[in-house]
């Protein structure tokens, strides 16, 4: 392994880490409960404040979808890690998508609309997000792992 694929690897794997743990730590304690109920706390302006997770999702996002595929690149030629670089290459993707519908079909009406929304379509949007969110974690998880068997395999 190229020392070039190596920090690639690395990289992708702490950036799928964080997304693993940071949507796994917003599910359990309710982070879009909280928002939704204090939209204070989300309104324009305080979305880059101090302990928001946009101001560690939004970097890190776009970074380790670009390393997971440089990885996947870069590993390509080695038939043995190819298939976990693939996966977690393809995972990373799927969890970038789906935070890129969460953000503006969900995150968007819920905490930073003008208006709340009305109890009723609140509580569908919460559920939904947290559907949704189940999905990212599980293929974050994937992707962590993955990654990690990619770094293992002997070559």
């Amino acid at each position: 392994m190229s020392k070039v694929h190596r920090i690639l690897l690395g990289a992708a794997r702490i950036g799928q880490a964080q997304m693993l743990f940071g949507n796994l730590y917003e599910a359990v304690v309710k982070v879009p409960h909280v928002f939704a109920h204090h939209r204070e706390l989300a309104k324009p302006g305080a979305v880059l404040r101090p302990g928001s997770p946009t101001l560690y999702f939004v970097p890190a996002g776009p970074v380790t979808i670009a390393a997971s595929v440089a990885a996947l690149a870069s590993g390509w030629r080695d038939t043995s890690r190819r298939p976990w670089l693939a996966a977690s290459a393809a995972t990373t993707v799927a969890v970038g998508l789906v935070t890129a519908y969460v953000v503006p079909a969900i995150n968007q009406p819920l905490f930073l609309a003008a208006e709340p929304p009305a109890p009723q379509k609140r509580d569908v949007l919460l559920r939904r997000w947290y559907r949704l969110n189940a999905i990212r974690i599980a293929a974050g998880a994937v992707a962590w792992y993955t990654a990690g068997r990619a770094q293992r395999v002997q070559g």
